[in-house]
Protein backbone atom coordinates (compact mmCIF):
# COMPACT_ATOMS: atom_id res chain seq x y z
CA UNK A 1 0.00 0.00 0.00
CA UNK A 2 1.18 3.74 -0.71
CA UNK A 3 -1.41 6.19 0.22
CA UNK A 4 0.76 9.03 -1.75
CA UNK A 5 3.14 8.92 -4.39
CA UNK A 6 5.12 10.98 -1.08
CA UNK A 7 4.56 9.10 1.50
CA UNK A 8 6.73 5.46 2.58
CA UNK A 9 4.86 2.50 0.95
CA UNK A 10 4.01 -0.53 3.25
CA UNK A 11 3.82 -3.83 1.97
CA UNK A 12 2.45 -6.15 4.51
CA UNK A 13 3.22 -10.20 4.84
CA UNK A 14 -0.39 -10.74 5.54
CA UNK A 15 -3.14 -8.38 5.30
CA UNK A 16 -7.06 -10.10 5.67
CA UNK A 17 -10.19 -8.67 6.84
CA UNK A 18 -13.96 -9.52 6.77
CA UNK A 19 -17.34 -7.32 7.46
CA UNK A 20 -15.60 -6.02 10.77
CA UNK A 21 -11.79 -6.95 11.34
CA UNK A 22 -8.75 -6.22 9.32
CA UNK A 23 -5.95 -8.03 10.22
CA UNK A 24 -1.90 -7.25 9.49
CA UNK A 25 0.73 -9.72 10.07
CA UNK A 26 4.21 -9.28 10.10
CA UNK A 27 7.23 -11.46 10.71
CA UNK A 28 10.40 -10.06 12.21
CA UNK A 29 13.97 -11.73 12.37
CA UNK A 30 15.71 -9.06 13.34
CA UNK A 31 15.31 -6.36 15.97
CA UNK A 32 15.76 -3.04 13.93
CA UNK A 33 14.08 -1.59 17.73
CA UNK A 34 11.07 0.63 15.47
CA UNK A 35 8.66 -1.93 16.25
CA UNK A 36 6.00 0.50 18.37
CA UNK A 37 6.79 3.68 15.61
CA UNK A 38 6.05 0.99 12.63
CA UNK A 39 3.12 -0.58 14.56
CA UNK A 40 1.95 3.45 14.78
CA UNK A 41 2.32 4.28 11.12
CA UNK A 42 1.10 0.91 9.76
CA UNK A 43 -2.06 1.20 11.90
CA UNK A 44 -2.37 4.98 10.21
CA UNK A 45 -2.06 3.18 6.65
CA UNK A 46 -4.64 0.51 7.40
CA UNK A 47 -7.05 3.03 8.19
CA UNK A 48 -6.57 5.50 5.60
CA UNK A 49 -7.09 2.43 3.11
CA UNK A 50 -10.52 1.59 5.42
CA UNK A 51 -11.86 4.80 5.30
CA UNK A 52 -13.36 6.13 1.72
CA UNK A 53 -13.94 10.16 1.23
CA UNK A 54 -17.42 11.07 2.58
CA UNK A 55 -17.37 7.96 5.22
CA UNK A 56 -17.76 8.35 8.90
CA UNK A 57 -15.21 7.53 11.40
CA UNK A 58 -17.14 5.37 13.25
CA UNK A 59 -17.56 3.30 10.04
CA UNK A 60 -13.44 2.66 10.52
CA UNK A 61 -13.53 -1.75 11.21
CA UNK A 62 -11.49 -2.61 14.67
CA UNK A 63 -7.85 -3.28 13.63
CA UNK A 64 -5.17 -5.78 14.63
CA UNK A 65 -1.23 -4.46 14.23
CA UNK A 66 0.64 -7.99 14.78
CA UNK A 67 4.57 -8.26 15.14
CA UNK A 68 5.89 -12.22 15.56
CA UNK A 69 9.12 -11.81 16.70
CA UNK A 70 11.73 -14.26 16.89
CA UNK A 71 13.00 -12.09 19.87
CA UNK A 72 12.26 -10.21 22.63
CA UNK A 73 11.20 -6.45 21.55
CA UNK A 74 11.07 -5.42 25.14
CA UNK A 75 13.37 -7.52 26.95
CA UNK A 76 10.55 -8.20 29.39
CA UNK A 77 10.61 -11.90 28.63
CA UNK A 78 6.57 -11.88 28.02
CA UNK A 79 5.58 -13.98 25.34
CA UNK A 80 2.79 -11.95 24.54
CA UNK A 81 2.73 -7.65 24.25
CA UNK A 82 -0.79 -6.06 23.26
CA UNK A 83 -1.53 -2.41 23.51
CA UNK A 84 -4.34 -0.29 23.38
CA UNK A 85 -4.86 3.23 24.23
CA UNK A 86 -5.90 4.00 27.54
CA UNK A 87 -6.09 7.24 29.75
CA UNK A 88 -2.44 7.62 31.67
CA UNK A 89 -4.30 9.18 34.73
CA UNK A 90 -6.96 6.42 35.02
CA UNK A 91 -6.23 3.19 33.53
CA UNK A 92 -9.98 1.81 34.07
CA UNK A 93 -10.27 4.47 30.87
CA UNK A 94 -10.05 2.95 27.34
CA UNK A 95 -10.23 5.24 23.92
CA UNK A 96 -11.71 2.50 22.25
CA UNK A 97 -10.95 3.18 19.31
CA UNK A 98 -10.74 -0.24 17.47
CA UNK A 99 -7.21 -0.81 17.59
CA UNK A 100 -4.91 -3.11 18.84
CA UNK A 101 -1.20 -3.83 18.12
CA UNK A 102 0.31 -6.78 19.31
CA UNK A 103 3.95 -7.97 19.07
CA UNK A 104 3.92 -11.77 19.94
CA UNK A 105 7.82 -13.43 21.13
CA UNK A 106 7.74 -16.74 19.33
CA UNK A 107 11.56 -17.88 19.95
CA UNK A 108 11.88 -21.20 19.76
CA UNK A 109 7.82 -21.61 18.14
CA UNK A 110 7.87 -20.25 14.94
Amino acid sequence: MQETVASKGVRFDVYAKDENRIFYIEIQTTNQKNLPKRARYYQSVIDMDNLSHGEKYNQLKESFVIFLCLFDPFSENHPVYLFENICRGDDKIKLNDGSVQGLFQCVGLC
